[in-house]
């Protein structure tokens, strides 16, 4: 017998939103070569993504440039 999964537990099933999503906080490390923010849904649910970029260990950068654009409040 299928049950389905609570929806508000963080160990949910991934659930795929099509819709608005307000960023709330965004922070990135050009070091470290990471990224994150934290938001919440228009319907209500809050949601967090982060990425790290990883490279060979024998490359390096030679620059690395976070700009963050007026139109959508995001790290490029």
């Amino acid at each position: 017998m299928l049950e389905p999964v609570n929806h508000a537990t963080p160990d949910r099933a991934p659930v795929w939103y099509y819709g608005d999503t307000h960023v709330l906080a965004l922070g990135a490390d050009r070091h470290d070569l990471t990224f994150w923010l934290d938001g919440k849904a228009e319907q209500g649910l809050s949601m967090a993504e982060a990425a790290a970029i990883g490279l060979p260990a024998d490359l390096s950068p030679t620059a690395v440039k976070l700009v963050k654009t007026r139109t959508n409040s995001a790290w490029w």
